[in-house]
């Protein structure tokens, strides 16, 4: 959900006339014109190549570029005022709220007369790291007086900071996988396949309003191998369920994790478990407005190797959370100089893989910053659950 005056603000900040959006995320979070994957219906997504959508934003007000055919569903749902659609087939004239201006050109060549319409064929130009290739060397060439800067940093900059309206669906979409999450594994029993709770999981998060994104059922010696799809493994007495999953609600995504042992409790399986959560509760505890995404990944790291595991190490211990399920900010990272600040919403993670006669453990739930501390929008059991 874009706030402009930011986004202005940015944009002089890095000397940038004009911000050209191109990827189906970007345009949605610039728009609120459903073209992303995670939307209900994801058939604009499908055809993006063909028909794809951009949004312009010079320091004034956004301009959107759709294709005709999708006109009906733009005027629905764009909170950008300024529509402008290029003719992408022959369709039956449809009763519009207002008449968008329509270019006989392609998508590239409605771009360039937009720029020149606004006085922007020079100058800098802001682009996405998200831009497909063909996409950049096409704007390139028609606007050929132009400097391009990559400008990925205000876009992510932009979208890590979520309005009460996104953290009430980013919490919404992690309330309903962590229900999903609870009725699937209520179903685990000796015998069932991971195809099986998968359907289970879907269906239910389907039926809470919600579509799903990524499903990761694993259990047994393959809860070690992560991001593995569920198969036809028939789950075994004594043997570790995991459940990594997020649901999209309404655009916006969560992502969660949840491990649990069937029939059986086991001593070591309880003491990684322990251990991972205690040190994901170490790093939540410690969030708050001001704190560096560094210190923050000391402090798990620190609890996780107290506990025995010394040489444990991770990429990140955690990411930001909205229109994608992974955005790059905040990253909760060795190296990460960003500072923690008021409205970030992001998942803190602790998975260890590959435990021998176990298989994996893990715990991640999802948070939002607040003026003083955090607000958990989700929260693992403290010890191993035993289905």
């Amino acid at each position: 959900m874009l706030d402009i005056k930011r986004a202005h603000k940015l944009m002089k900040n890095k000397g940038i006339d004009a911000l050209i959006i191109s990827s189906p995320e970007n345009v949605f979070y610039t728009s609120g014109v459903p073209v992303n994957y995670g939307a209900s219906n994801r058939a604009a997504f499908v055809v993006y190549k063909f028909n794809p959508y951009f949004v312009v934003i010079p320091q004034d007000e956004p301009i959107l570029i759709a294709p005709n055919s999708q006109m009906a569903t733009v005027q629905v749902h764009s909170s950008i005022k300024d529509q402008r659609t290029y003719a992408a087939g022959i369709y039956l004239k449809k009763s519009l709220k207002t008449e968008a201006k329509t270019y006989q050109l392609n998508p590239i060549q409605t771009v360039l007369e937009i720029m020149k319409e606004i006085g922007c064929t020079s100058g800098k130009i802001g682009i996405e790291r998200d831009m497909t290739y063909d996409t950049f060397q096409k704007l390139k060439k028609i606007l050929q007086k132009a400097v391009f800067l990559e400008c990925g940093d205000i876009l992510d900059e932009l979208r890590a900071i979520k309005s009460p309206e996104e953290k009430q669906k980013i919490k919404k979409a992690t309330q309903i996988t962590e229900r999903a999450i609870e009725i699937t594994m209520s179903n685990a029993k000796v015998g069932t396949t991971e195809k099986e709770l998968a359907i289970i999981l879907k269906s239910n998060i389907i039926n809470q309003g919600a579509e799903y994104h990524h499903i990761d059922i694993n259990t047994g010696e393959k809860s070690g191998i992560p991001s593995s799809p569920p198969t036809n493994r028939k789950i075994k007495k004594g043997d570790i369920v995991k459940i990594d999953a997020g649901a999209i609600y309404d655009g916006y995504g969560s992502d969660i994790c949840r491990t649990a042992i069937l029939g059986k409790s086991d001593a070591e399986a309880s003491r990684i478990y322990s251990v991972l959560r205690q040190a994901q509760q170490a790093l939540i505890k410690s969030v708050r407005p001001g704190i560096k995404s560094s210190t923050l990944y000391s402090i798990g790291l620190r609890e996780v190797r107290k506990g025995g595991f010394r040489n444990y190490t991770r990429r990140m211990l955690g990411h930001g959370v909205g229109i994608a399920v992974e955005e790059h900010v905040p990253t909760i990272g060795p190296s990460v100089s960003s500072i923690i600040r008021e409205h970030m919403v992001f998942a803190v993670e602790f998975p260890i893989y590959s435990i021998p006669e176990i298989g994996g453990i893990s715990v991640e739930d999802i948070i939002s910053v607040t003026d003083s501390g955090y607000e958990t929008f989700s929260n693992a059991d403290d010890k191993l659950p035993i289905l």
